[in-house]
């Protein structure tokens, strides 16, 4: 048994060194795999992180028709002539505002204005063709007459064209762009840099017409009016297979040359769904244009590439998953609301970054007022390459803040103050001022009526409430002026009497009629008793009187008497309404007096002037005087 334990043993050793050395030699050959590969992936991004090559004109640029980003740029913004790449504005604006088969005819100035020695396609005067076919010896052929011509036919005149040139250029973001012809003849205002052309690049070639016409490398012009077919041949060489410039993938471009401008070149190449468009301007010979351009192409073809960092991307994973947002959300009572963004994001960005070296940040804000809650930062060893909305999909559009607040503090009842409170309180001031205002004026107006209606002062002491037999109607003192009239008029005419004993017979009578109007008023109260009475013993004298002596005493006696009861008369109605309308009587009955003396003869009219009553116990007195 010692001796097979021994074997066993010295067995057992073996087998373990055998399965030693065996997995020591394993390990060794898989670590050597692992450091062989890592140096071929540092091998290979040292080769994907080459530099750009260098080119020998003056200006170049690479730019991305779809997203326009720029890959690569040498003095892109410094300014150049264009030469003939301005045909490529030409051709935008002419495809974009015209009619493709509408008719393009060539005027003298078209013919004129095109040198003899410049690219051209022979056209005449008054040759007629399609706004097509002039585009291809245009784009095609260079023909210089061409782009005059459509010029004038979109335009109306080759001016109005270039406005509408540069008016699209401004539109296109152009920085460093002022166009002054359509062809791209040298002029020291018509000028353009590298970054100006990729633009208007871009916007041409996402045109079909333009694509489908400048890619076409034959095209035959069917005869016109004036001349036979024509066969044109593209002048861009990268476009031939049988040149020794062709790049297969260029699917077309428009070349340029003038002494001042030297050799220029817009060029658009695809490759595995990228588009790019390349520009080269100021190099001599021209030839190198085509040789810059490919090197350009050919770096960025393959050192960019499209990724879609997102494309994976999940907010539900990134639920359990982010510490951002697990602190984002830990205090609020319901889970993650409803986020989502945009998955199909791309980047067109260098071969060496990809997917899972990407960094993305999250950024998430703090008050969430739209349904764009935050973003997410892409960015590559601290370069920044782009972001992308956060949206949530549960958004609800909230009350304005301000209806809130109005709200809020009208259910408390408090008042909250605003400027517009103030605007309407200086209305309402203003209206009751001029209410007021108003007002005033109408009182004023009112008052001085009354002062027009009532001229004559009124005596002191009219406090008393006026007597209704005082206000009597106008007939009754009309007919009191009437007979106060009829008064005076006796006086004069007694006054002419011959004999003393007619005239006083006269007066008699007139005073028995005065007597008579004075009976009738109700308002002249004691002073009609006495003038009735004086009246009666006046009737009664005179017919007892026989001659004219006596008469004579009988009226001085009454004379006598009269003043004296008028004066006591007047003391007494000092202060009483009747006194005012007596004095009114009077002045009417004299106004009457002096129109009545106005009518008749000079001596006449001085008599009545110097006996005119004041008032109707005066004309009696006036007539005795006179007796």
């Amino acid at each position: 048994m010692n001796k097979n334990f021994k074997y066993r043993l010295i067995t057992s050793l073996l087998c373990f060194i055998i399965f030693t050395c065996s997995l020591g030699a394993f390990t060794t050959v898989s670590s050597g795999r692992v450091y062989a590969e890592k140096d071929k992936k540092e091998m290979n991004n040292e080769k994907a992180r080459e530099q750009a090559p260098s080119i020998e004109s003056l200006s170049g640029i690479v730019m991305n028709i779809d997203t326009g980003t720029i890959i690569y740029e040498k003095d892109a913004y410094k300014k150049h002539y264009p030469a003939s790449i301005t045909k490529v504005m030409t051709a935008l604006i002419a495809i974009e505002k015209g009619d493709m088969n509408s008719t393009v005819t060539l005027s003298d100035a078209a013919v004129d204005n095109t040198p003899r020695d410049s690219s051209n396609i022979a056209l005449s005067y008054g040759e007629k063709l399609t706004l097509k076919n002039a585009l291809y010896g245009m784009l095609l052929s260079s023909a210089n007459e061409a782009a005059y011509a459509i010029a004038e036919h979109i335009g109306g005149s080759l001016p109005a064209f270039c406005d509408m040139m540069n008016s699209k250029a401004a539109e296109l973001g152009c920085k460093n762009t002022h166009f002054v012809n359509a062809s791209g003849l040298h002029d020291k205002d018509h000028y353009t840099c590298a970054y100006d052309m990729a633009l208007i690049g871009c916007a041409a070639y996402k045109l079909t017409d333009f694509r489908a016409i400048s890619s076409t490398l034959t095209y035959t012009i069917p005869p016109t009016n004036l001349n036979t077919e024509r066969v044109l041949w593209h002048g861009d060489d990268m476009l031939f297979s049988s040149s020794e410039y062709y790049n297969q993938y260029v699917t077309c471009g428009k070349t340029g040359y003038t002494d001042e401008a030297n050799g220029t070149l817009i060029t658009f190449a695809e490759k595995d769904g990228q588009r790019l468009v390349c520009v080269v301007m100021d190099v001599v010979p021209s030839s190198k244009t085509f040789t810059d351009t490919t090197k350009l192409l050919d770096f960025c073809f393959n050192n960019y590439h499209y990724i879609k960092p997102l494309e994976h991307f999940s907010f539900s994973k990134l639920e359990n998953d982010s510490s951002v947002l697990q602190n984002y959300y830990s205090s609020l009572p319901h889970q993650l609301p409803n986020l989502s963004t945009d998955t199909d994001y791309s980047l067109y960005v260098r071969t060496y970054i990809n997917t899972d070296n990407i960094d993305r940040n999250i950024v998430l804000f703090s008050a969430a007022d739209s349904e764009i809650v935050g973003r997410i930062e892409l960015s590559f060893e601290g370069e920044k390459l782009g972001e992308v909305d956060i949206i949530n999909n549960d958004f609800i559009s909230p009350v304005p803040s301000e209806l809130t607040t109005e709200d809020t503090s009208s259910s408390k009842g408090g008042f909250k103050f605003h400027f517009y409170y103030v605007i309407i309180f200086v209305i309402i001031v203003v209206l009751v001022l001029i209410f007021v205002e108003i007002h005033m004026i109408q009182k004023r107006e009112r008052q001085r009526k009354r002062i027009h209606s009532y001229p004559y002062k009124k005596a002191s002491g009219t406090n008393k409430k006026k007597n209704a037999e005082g206000t009597a109607s106008q007939d009754e003192q009309t007919h009191k002026k009437k007979t106060h009239s009829k008064s005076t008029h006796a006086n004069k005419t007694h006054s002419k009497t011959g004999t003393s004993g007619e005239r006083i017979d006269h007066l008699a009578a007139n005073s028995s009629h005065v007597n008579k109007t004075h009976s009738k008023s109700a308002a002249t109260g004691e002073r009609i008793d006495h003038l009735a009475a004086n009246s009666s013993h006046v009737n009664k004298t005179h017919s007892k009187s026989s001659t004219a002596s006596e008469r004579i005493d009988h009226l001085a006696a009454i004379h006598t008497h009269g003043d004296s009861i008028y004066g006591d008369h007047k003391k007494k109605k000092t202060h009483s309404d009747h006194a005012q309308n007596d004095h009114t009587k009077v002045k009417r009955s004299k106004t009457a007096a002096i129109n009545h003396s106005e009518t008749a003869p000079a001596g006449e009219q001085n008599e009545a002037k110097e006996s005119a009553p004041k008032n109707v116990l005066g004309s009696i007195y006036s007539d005795f005087d006179n007796f």
